[in-house]
């Protein structure tokens, strides 16, 4: 069964402002000497192969996560750089993206990874993700963190009853 990867590489480069702005937005930014981008790159790398992994980003990124992946001297093929139409937020880019995948290959497992977060990819996250993997053969897997406090701009996932 494969394992495809999807970075999502949209946004609008608000947070870290002004490091990042509208047309560079923080994960193209080398922040850690590379980019938060090319870092998302070498996770979905630990899984899936450059013919598995999706990138969904917009017309005004195009060019740069082109670029990151010309430097990063990996062969992404490239319609599997999909460009969204308009910036429609998290859950269409997936859905574009999971579209594709299953056209592709019907049973693939699918992993979901934000290309503007900083994770250690040490011996716990690949255990972590092998577990999820081996999981989600027949459920959806979920990872997150437990919040210290409110914010209306993360999502909230309320773990209820066992289906």
């Amino acid at each position: 069964m494969k394992i495809y990867s999807i970075i999502l590489a949209g946004g609008k480069g608000t947070r870290l402002w002004p490091v990042s702005r509208e047309e560079y937005p923080k994960q193209f930014c080398k922040i850690f000497e590379r980019s938060l981008f090319s870092m998302s790159i070498e996770r979905a790398l630990m899984f899936s192969s450059p013919e598995e992994i999706m990138i969904v980003t917009n017309r005004a990124h195009e060019v740069l996560v082109k670029r990151e992946i010309e430097e990063m001297k990996i062969e992404i093929p490239e319609n599997n750089i999909l460009l969204e139409p308009e910036m429609r937020g998290t859950l269409p880019a997936i859905y574009c993206a999971a579209l594709e995948i299953e056209r592709r290959e019907e049973d693939a497992i699918i992993e979901v990874l934000p290309s503007d977060h900083y994770l250690e990819t040490d011996e716990n996250y690949r255990r972590a993700f092998e577990e999820a993997f081996e999981a989600a053969k027949n459920h959806i897997v979920i990872f997150g963190v437990i919040p210290r406090r409110a914010h209306t701009g993360y999502g909230y996932v309320k773990p209820g009853e066992r289906i």
